[in-house]
């Protein structure tokens, strides 16, 4: 059986850093265009995961405004994933031991997860403080600083057959230069858990 693979093919060039807020790069993903915008100050209410299709590995993030942020799996026998934002790009790397290393197009890791126990591990920013993402017992992740301080919280969205997640943000992650890489890092990390845990 032929491995399933997807192409990105970027209609619109990556857009320059400080692009205002609503600009808009086209983007070509398999059979599937999307239209990826640029956050504004607004942020447009709750952002939501959602998988685009019940047997594609492709996952987005949005919100009302827009959709921010794409997450594939261009092969289902590759350890590399790619995410695309309108101003950017990142490939994660994931090792055997779920090591998972987020970098630019440059090569520069800008991101990194050492897999810890009851899932729990740090991710190590290439500058700033160590971060902790977590699994709750009472359902869903969450990130945090090493002071204990929530920047997000990843749960299930309301609905028995749901598979949709919403994504709450604080406002002193909202400010991270390193916001979209952190969080396709993070739902990846989700993704992996949920093979071992119920959320």
């Amino acid at each position: 059986m032929k491995p399933r693979t997807y192409a990105m093919n970027p209609n619109g060039p990556v857009l320059p850093p400080g692009s205002a807020p609503g600009a808009v790069r086209m983007l070509t993903l398999g059979k599937r265009d999307w239209e990826l915008v640029v956050p504004g100050g607004d942020w447009g209410g709750e952002w939501t995961w959602k998988r685009t299709g019940l047997l594609e590995r492709t996952w987005s993030l949005a919100s009302e405004r827009g959709t921010y942020l794409v997450l594939c799996e261009p092969n289902v026998f590759e350890r590399r994933r790619r995410a695309e934002a309108a101003s950017a790009g990142w490939t994660l790397t994931r090792s055997w031991v779920c090591r998972t290393i987020v970098s630019d197009d440059d090569g520069t890791e800008l991101l990194r997860y050492e897999p810890g126990a009851w899932g729990r591990g740090p991710i190590v920013p290439a500058s700033g403080p160590d971060l902790k993402f977590r699994w709750q017992w009472i359902g869903g992740f969450s990130l945090e600083t090493r002071d204990g301080h929530e920047l997000l919280l990843l749960k299930r969205a309301p609905g028995f057959l749901s598979r949709d997640h919403q994504l709450t943000l604080s406002d002193a992650v909202r400010v991270r230069e390193d916001l979209l890489p952190l969080l396709a890092l993070t739902w990846l990390l989700a993704l992996s858990a949920g093979h071992s845990y119920a959320h």
